[in-house]
């Protein structure tokens, strides 16, 4: 009578779901919820398998990214009794990786200059993690920008480093893309007019290209310029030479 009344199987497990939470360097497992009199015993496969934990209400616990299937027998946990349950329930847990971020600091440079040293820092460790005890590989920042690119906001782009067991995905921090500045060059710019000869009674009208520039980065040109000169016009006289030649609207 007993038996009749009291040792009868189980219902199994009953699973809502996955379980998916992000790495947080720490255990997590999965709870399963039973009728009273039972406990649960948890398994590496549906049918046979490798026992993983006895008597417990949660699953054996993971730390890393990962899926891990459990499946669920639930047992009758009254006294001389041992019934199981039909079934096991498959239970699936879900470690995502939790992101990091690279932080660049800001830098500024002028225009045909070098790039400064470029640093940085990660940010975003869980559970007292930190560079070394999660990573590998060497933290470094570079950038698109090169001595020819011109006045603007340029990108510093972290990189360099590897997550132990894939526990963390890299993104780059919103001010990355902007975190160089190349500003105008202080270098003086010189423009030199060239010596022009004409014959008195004569008019000279200046094409714009009578000149040569020194101070110029990165094969830069000045294409045209505006000249002028009170000797250009017919009536100025040798007296009065040699006349003066200005440049402007360059």
């Amino acid at each position: 009578l007993y038996g009749n009344l009291y040792c009868t199987a189980p219902t199994a497990p009953v699973s809502s779901g996955a379980t998916n939470v992000l790495y947080n360097g720490s255990d997590q497992s999965i709870m399963a919820s039973i009728i009273p009199n039972t406990t649960i015993d948890w398994y590496s496969g549906s049918i046979g398998g490798t026992a993983q934990l006895s008597g417990s209400f949660s699953s054996p616990t993971q730390t890393n990214v990962g899926t891990y299937i459990y499946y669920a027998e639930a047992r009758n946990s009254i006294s001389g009794c041992s019934n199981v349950s039909a079934a096991r329930t498959p239970f699936t847990l879900n470690i995502a990786p939790t992101s990091l971020t690279y932080v660049s600091n800001t830098v500024s440079r002028p225009y045909g200059a070098a790039n400064p040293a470029l640093t940085g820092s990660i940010t975003g460790f869980v559970n007292n993690e930190n560079e070394v005890s999660a990573t590998t590989g060497t933290l470094s920042f570079t950038t698109s920008a090169s001595t020819a690119n011109s006045i603007g906001a340029y990108n510093i782009i972290g990189s360099g480093l590897t997550s132990n067991n894939g526990n963390y995905i890299f993104v780059q921090a919103t001010g990355n893309s902007t975190a160089l500045s190349i500003t105008t060059a202080t270098i003086p710019l010189t423009i030199t007019a060239t010596q022009i000869t004409k014959c008195y009674g004569l008019t000279y009208s200046f094409l714009g290209t009578e000149f040569t520039t020194t101070g110029l980065l990165n094969n830069d040109v000045v294409s045209s310029v505006s000249l002028s000169s009170s000797g250009s016009i017919s009536t100025a006289n040798s007296a009065g030479s040699p006349y003066t030649i200005i440049p402007t609207n360059a």
